[in-house]
């Protein structure tokens, strides 16, 4: 997880908390590329991490989404959000632990990944 973008990657899909258009992250991950290029950097990303992870860590909803694997990990964020959603303030902040990813950044990503990054 070396490389910024796959990490970003992981990161994105975990804080999805929905599938995420194959589409979607072609153009938000990898804009400068053609079609054909993004995907098989999707496609090389999405492997290195099942490699590094486990092969559950990543589930392909359908043939064009793409989401983390129920269960696959624990996301201290996802469960932030879930205990505000619920109601449950001082479970939250019990969670919190500062700003989300800071000083992190991944090169040659879409304007709306780097302000998602933020």
């Amino acid at each position: 997880l070396a490389q910024p973008k796959r990490l970003t990657l992981l990161v994105y899909l975990a804080l999805a908390r929905a599938p995420s258009r194959r589409d979607t992250l072609l153009a938000l991950f990898w804009p400068e590329l053609d079609e054909e290029r993004a995907r098989l950097a999707l496609r090389q990303a999405v492997h290195f991490l099942r490699a590094a992870l486990g092969v559950d860590v990543l589930a392909s909803r359908t043939s064009e989404e793409l989401a983390v694997g129920d269960g696959a990990l624990r996301c201290d964020a996802v469960e932030l959000e879930r205990a505000l959603d619920g109601g449950r303030g001082a479970d939250a902040l019990d969670l919190y632990r500062g700003d989300l990813l800071p000083g992190f950044h991944a090169d040659d990503v879409s304007p709306e990944l780097e302000q998602w990054l933020e």
